[in-house]
């Protein structure tokens, strides 16, 4: 009786390896499955969403920090429940793409109706017989070149905003509307509707993109 009240916590630990032992298997699949899962859409998810790819992040870490410890039941609960949260991260990315473009749209839109307006005036100075007071022609000519450089800017921010560099997309558009402002100011260039409307369209798109460009704290 008494060797057998020895063997008992024996036993019982050996009990315990068993069952510890039968769930890591199980733990380093949940473990491996939710990282299969985040790799493709960590990268979208810190641009688009970085405070959810922050918390997947340390998700992904507490298990992998169980699992080095073999606490697998921990490891379990916490991988299982990684995958349906991805998913819910992947509908965030999307939508917040799909909030971005149509910003841009709007903005890229704005751009290129200014640049065709001012280049009409700038056309119509450069071949005006009498200039507006206050203008020679080698303000018109340095109204071409600032125009030129504007032109430029705004290729450049397509470009940018293509290939998902939104902050660069965003500091070329305001190198195109300073460059535009600036060409329309020392020509003298009436464009009030431009001015009252079209900027105010601009900068409310520029804003709707920056508001989501922070990044992870």
């Amino acid at each position: 009786m008494k060797r057998l009240l020895t063997l008992i916590p024996v036993i019982a630990l050996l009990a315990w390896s068993a069952a510890c032992s039968s769930q890591k298997a199980p733990a380093q699949a949940a473990l491996n499955a939710a990282e299969t899962a985040w790799a493709p859409v960590s990268a979208d998810a810190v641009r688009y969403v970085p405070d959810q790819a922050k918390e997947i992040d340390a998700a992904l870490a507490a298990a992998k920090d169980a699992m080095a410890k073999g606490d697998y039941p921990a490891v379990i609960q916490g991988a299982t429940a990684l995958p349906p949260r991805i998913v819910e991260v992947q509908k965030a990315i999307a939508d917040k793409k799909t909030e971005w473009t149509t910003a841009w749209k709007t903005l890229d839109s704005t751009l290129g109706t200014a640049i065709v307006a001012v280049q009409a005036k700038v056309d119509a100075l450069a071949t005006a017989k009498k200039l507006p007071a206050g203008v020679d022609k080698a303000a018109v000519e340095a109204g071409k070149a600032g125009l030129a450089t504007a032109q430029q800017a705004y290729t450049d921010g397509k470009q940018a905003f293509q290939s998902g560099d939104y902050a660069e997309a965003l500091a070329k558009a305001n190198q195109t509307k300073a460059g535009l402002t600036k060409v329309i100011a020392d020509l003298k260039l009436d464009m009030p509707l431009l001015r009252e409307q079209g900027w105010d369209i601009a900068e409310s798109a520029k804003a709707s993109i920056k508001a989501g460009m922070k990044k992870p704290g």
